[in-house]
């Protein structure tokens, strides 16, 4: 179906259906403004036709998660289920855990889903302590650091290294001798990252601050990434780029990728744009899926017109 021809309305069909089964379906949008749309609107009908449906996001507690979980129809972002998932096998006792077992999915907009965002996985972070200190000072070695003289960037694969000349700058500027050896790895990490804060991450474009704090924003959406933040020293290197409080760095206690994820489902219907879809049938295939087109049952009246771009 083209955009604006009603999958959302079409996909409360399957929806519906599948529900009946009492085995839970889950509906995932891109974002929270979507899923809760689609909840208030398409889970009126499903209410009269007497399912009950909930509505999956972030801020919801514990015992509103598993109120939703257990309604007929879930509604929410792709994200915020893979999230749940790992906090769920994080838990201590039956009682903490919040979804019941995998069954059908329908994804709106799937290219984004599966594809443009899956390119991140799901990770969830503790703390751990490193003095802040060494941010701060690796910050403002990268601000002295020149391109292609002290480092090189590779803009296509999104990586960054030192060169020998950016090397002997750190070696005497912390009088070591030999950068590469054990003992100085941390040093090492910690210089990359501050380097890769530099010249990867721009603000107002890949983060904002607000109220003295780092928040992400989505690449894909343009929307404030609340309570996210990056790894390995990352997000901290970033604080420091811009002088701000250092907070305590996260460390990985849990991730998956949203391939992996996906794949629990037993059924997974997509709602996608079939022209603007073209050609990642392909991709979609990695994750068990055998991609089958409807036709419209009838000719499609609207006129394609040439995009216009006013400043």
């Amino acid at each position: 179906m083209g955009t604006g021809e009603g999958k959302t309305l079409v996909a409360a069909l399957p929806s519906y259906l599948r529900a009946l089964e009492g085995k839970g379906v889950h509906v995932i949008t891109v974002n929270d403004y979507l899923a809760k749309r689609d909840f208030e609107t398409i889970g009126q009908v499903h209410e009269f036709l007497g399912l009950t449906v909930g509505l999956n996001y972030a801020q919801l507690a514990p015992e509103g998660k598993q109120e939703a979980y257990n309604a007929d129809i879930t509604y929410g972002v792709g994200s915020e289920f893979g999230f749940d998932y790992l906090r769920d096998n994080m838990a201590t006792s039956a009682s903490e855990r919040v979804q019941r077992p995998f069954h059908y999915a329908i994804i709106d907009e799937i290219d984004s889903v599966l594809i443009d965002e899956a390119k991140t996985p799901l990770v969830i972070a503790g703390k751990t302590i490193v003095h802040p200190n060494l941010y701060y000072v690796c910050a403002r070695m990268a601000r002295s650091f020149k391109e292609d003289k002290d480092y090189s960037y590779d803009r296509i694969a999104r990586s960054v290294n030192l060169t020998d000349q950016g090397i002997t700058k750190v070696e005497r500027a912390f009088g070591i001798d030999n950068l590469y050896d054990l003992d100085h790895h941390v040093l090492y990490h910690f210089v990359l990252q501050a380097l890769r804060a530099k010249v990867m991450f721009h603000k107002d474009v890949d983060y904002i601050i607000d109220e003295g704090a780092i928040k992400l924003v989505d690449m894909f959406t343009g929307r404030i990434m609340e309570g996210r933040s990056l790894g390995e020293g990352l997000h901290q290197a970033i604080e420091a780029k811009e002088d701000l409080e250092i907070t305590q760095e996260n460390k990985t206690q849990a991730t998956i990728t949203v391939q992996n994820y996906f794949r629990m489902y037993y059924l997974v219907r997509n709602d996608r744009d079939r022209e603007n879809g073209r050609g990642r049938n392909a991709t979609i295939v990695r994750y068990g899926c055998d991609p089958n087109t409807t036709k419209s049952s009838a000719y499609s009246g609207r006129s394609r017109r040439r995009c216009v771009f006013n400043r």
